[in-house]
């Protein structure tokens, strides 16, 4: 005997979609440990990384943005499309509402970084850019949060992912801002307060998300101003997937799974791609 299921199956799946909740976006770690060590050398596998998700010793495995086009005697002020992008094509950037100018290089001497145009590499042989700073410098106060970058996704990203915020001047405590945040479709940010802004040392922070199945969203990066005279800064951002644990829900498209029952006594336990 023959049965299709077809019918039921789209009311299962209708279910699991109506299952999926809002993107979420969670801090990562209990406030400790910001200041990541090897931040300089954050895509060679030689240091070892205790934020990596993906155990490959680098972060941006996924992708990365950060600003600036490598040039070490660039005299900053560049405009918003100066930058560098590897990978994470499914992550549009675009420039913050309070997002100012690209300072990098010259007066504004950022410490030379792990070079992010580079593929991954065992050491740092491959340094040679200086880490660009988004400055923000629109809204006054210290205190004040400010809007530096905005992306937008589309239906290839990752489902989950960890995103790695490195943010401030590495010799100017006062452009190293006091806290981050980042939210999606103006809702409720996530974020981290009292950053240390040490010199010499930026702030790494990462944030894990999951989209639950949407398939788009306008997420929102903002600094926390440390002076009333300076704005915030942060000088990119990187991606790490971050594999779905044992038991987690997919999202389905029921036009993709055509399913037809030709012995309904018989029980089968397989993989649907």
């Amino acid at each position: 005997m023959r049965k299709e299921i077809g019918t039921a199956l789209m009311a299962i799946l209708g279910m699991l979609s109506a299952s999926h909740g809002a993107i979420t976006i969670e801090l990562v770690g209990d406030g400790s440990g910001y200041d990541e060590n090897g931040v300089n050398a954050f895509r060679s596998t030689g240091v070892v990384k205790g934020f990596d998700v993906d155990a490959d010793h680098a972060y941006g495995t996924e992708g990365l943005f950060f600003f600036g086009d490598g040039l070490p005697n660039d005299g900053g002020g560049n405009s918003f499309a100066t930058h560098t992008q590897v990978g994470a094509s499914w992550a549009t950037f675009a420039q913050g509402a309070d997002f100012t100018s690209v300072a990098e290089g010259g007066t504004f001497s950022y410490a030379i970084i792990d070079d992010p145009s580079l593929p991954i590499a065992p050491d740092v042989d491959n340094w040679g850019i200086r880490s660009g700073g988004g400055v923000a410098n629109v809204t006054p106060g210290a205190g004040t949060w400010q809007e530096i970058v905005t992306f937008t996704i589309d239906g290839s990203t990752p489902d989950a992912f960890r995103i790695g915020i490195m943010a401030g001047n590495l010799n100017n405590v006062n452009w190293n801002p006091s806290g981050l945040r980042i939210s999606v479709d103006g809702g409720t940010p996530a974020e981290v307060n009292d950053l240390p802004g040490t010199t010499g040392q930026a702030s790494f922070v990462f944030f894990d998300v999951s989209l639950n199945g949407a398939t788009a969203g306008t997420f929102s990066i903002e600094g926390q101003r440390r002076a009333a005279s300076q704005g915030a800064s942060m000088a990119g951002v990187t991606f790490d997937v971050i594999d779905p644990p044992d038991g987690a829900t997919l999202a389905f498209s029921p036009g993709s799974l055509p399913l037809e029952l030709s012995a309904p006594d018989t029980s089968v336990d397989g993989i649907i791609t």
